[in-house]
């Protein structure tokens, strides 16, 4: 195991099913680590075309989606996914991740879904802190609505 930062063992994400879009293998798996040190339940997929084929089989609790993926991008995958029907994915919420710096991306990506938008290198504690308040947010959301 690569070295985890001691503060991420204060992020509980027991439970939490993530679904990762990132078609670099190196950040794929220390995102796979990472969030599975935390306790989540990670899916891993590494193009857009994949990973709406598997949100038919699979709908998670939060998505993590670079923004540069082969063929159809980050973008066209966050348009897609909110054209779904809430029991398919259409309302899971995404966090962009991007070393993309353009001003361009970060309002581009929240204007098309995405509910947060992190630039790469990425910071393990505030992306798991981020994967946290999303999913706190959602649930009491959902509570909220029962």
């Amino acid at each position: 195991m690569s070295s985890i930062p001691t503060e991420l063992s204060k992020i509980n994400l027991t439970g939490v099913h993530v679904f990762v879009v990132e078609d670099d293998a190196d950040s794929r798996d220390l995102l796979s680590e990472v969030l599975g040190y935390c306790g989540a339940l990670v899916h891993t997929c590494t193009s857009t075309e994949e990973a709406l084929g598997d949100l038919k089989q699979f709908l998670p609790s939060i998505i993590l989606c670079d923004l540069s993926l082969p063929g159809a991008d980050g973008f066209a995958f966050i348009r897609a996914l909110r054209k779904l029907p809430p029991k398919r994915g259409g309302m899971v919420p995404a966090i962009a991740i991007s070393a993309y710096y353009e001003d361009f991306a970060r309002p581009e990506a929240l204007r098309l879904g995405f509910n947060e938008y992190l630039e790469k290198p990425l910071e393990l504690n505030r992306l798991a802190s981020t994967l946290a308040r999303l999913i706190w947010v959602t649930q009491r959301t959902a509570s909220e609505k029962v």
